[in-house]
């Protein structure tokens, strides 16, 4: 089964008010399998979409004109948008060495946020402990802290462990359609995001 066009994970999020930006910035030229962008389930209801800058940094860039010296080059850069509130991610930090793996800005207010490797739960999340067996642990830091899970079940193949994994300790906030899986869980407070990754 094919996997899931841009415009159809678009309008599984946005229905047929796609945020201008996003279309503005490319998004239709951005490639799902390949992490140029593709939906961010909330068990809010409020779900988001992303959109990297792999398939063209200069218009992707110039549609961001209020980060002043926040953009800089690093191993990829990222929007994540409910079409209203936006974060601006510069991710990959930790390829560079180090452990912090992102650093965020949020949009409006301008508030920054980063994302740090850690190496197992802390206390303040131990319902989730069971997410130490599978993939990379990370937290975010700010107001209010996130536990972050990077899956890394594309690199490992253990797509169905993963899977298993997140659904013994959450509810999935989103579809997992054929070809896909779960690249990471942002959990904090009682809200679970998940952003699938396509094969």
């Amino acid at each position: 089964m094919p996997r899931p066009s841009v415009d159809a994970l678009l309008g599984a999020v946005f229905g047929a008010d796609v945020p201008e930006l996003l279309v503005a910035m490319g998004v239709r030229h951005a490639d799902p399998a390949a992490f140029g962008c593709g939906p961010i389930w909330s068990s809010t209801g409020r779900h988001r979409f992303y959109l990297a800058d792999s398939h063209d940094p200069e218009l992707w860039e110039a549609h961001l004109p209020q980060l002043g010296d926040f953009l800089r080059p690093c191993g990829r850069r990222m929007l994540d948008t409910d079409g209203e509130r936006h974060e601006v991610y510069l991710d990959d930090l930790h390829q560079q060495g180090g452990r912090v793996m992102c650093e965020i800005l949020s949009l409006p207010g301008h508030q920054r946020s980063s994302i740090v490797l850690i190496d197992e739960v802390p206390p303040a999340f131990s319902r989730y402990a069971g997410l130490a067996e599978l993939g990379r642990l990370a937290l975010r830091t700010g107001p209010r802290e996130h536990l972050v899970w990077i899956t890394e079940a594309r690199h490992t193949g253990l797509v169905e462990q993963t899977t298993a994994l997140a659904r013994s300790l959450v509810q999935l906030p989103g579809p997992l359609p054929e070809g896909a899986y779960i690249d990471a869980l942002d959990l904090h407070g009682e809200v679970v995001d998940m952003t699938p990754g396509f094969l």
